[in-house]
């Protein structure tokens, strides 16, 4: 089960969670995308959750898992701002 629209992914056992940070997309080829995470570009894998240049997407190993509007994702960005 993912819980990716609240910015967590359930990494197999009930008392293990990974924490996803959504980075912007900036350009895609065909199933990449290179994905800005606070000016770190990573190439992620798009094809199940196909997204275009603008869109925020939440990555889990390299693919994209999910993508999010952009107010849910400011939102999540601003949390992390928060206690960093």
């Amino acid at each position: 089960m993912t819980c990716a629209w609240r910015g967590f992914a359930n990494c197999g056992k009930m008392d293990d969670m990974c924490v996803a940070y959504p980075g912007k997309v900036k350009s895609v080829s065909g199933t990449k995308a290179e994905v800005d995470f606070a000016g770190s570009l990573v190439t992620v894998d798009i094809g199940i959750a196909p997204a275009v240049p603008g869109d925020y997407v939440l990555v889990h190993a390299g693919m994209a898992i999910d993508v999010m509007d952009e107010e849910q994702a400011l939102l999540i960005l601003e949390a992390f701002s928060d206690i960093s």
